[in-house]
């Protein structure tokens, strides 16, 4: 019985023939979720990264961490530090409060006094 050499094809060729990609995409998925979007986020904020905040560390992602980490003169690895990841969070807060931009946290309350419809179909 011959068997087929399955070769993987498109991104995942790609990354896996980049070590470093590999190993920052490794450093990145170590954070918890709620960090890795934020840090997307982030970058979304500070315009390096245009993309969903998804979690998941793409070509886009690194290239807007490698931008964020020669902007701010550290060693532009493509894997964020405890510091620099501080450094973006605290960077991207302060784009959002030149702007004014807050988020309000929904009251329950509000939303008990929207009217609720009712569909009724008539046959």
């Amino acid at each position: 019985m011959r068997r087929a050499l399955v070769r993987p094809v498109g991104p995942v060729a790609k990354e896996a023939a980049d070590p470093a990609m590999a190993a920052q995409k490794a450093a990145f998925l170590a954070l918890p979720e709620s960090k890795r979007k934020a840090a997307q986020d982030a970058l979304v904020w500070l315009g390096s990264y245009n993309g969903v905040a998804d979690g998941d560390l793409g070509k886009r992602t690194r290239d807007a961490i490698v931008a964020f980490q020669a902007s701010i003169k550290a060693s532009a690895n493509g894997a964020l530090s405890v510091a620099e990841l501080q450094a973006l969070l605290a960077a991207a807060q302060k784009a959002r409060d030149a702007v004014g931009f807050r988020q309000r946290r929904q009251d329950r309350r509000a939303l008990a006094q929207v009217p609720q419809f009712r569909w009724q179909l008539y046959t």
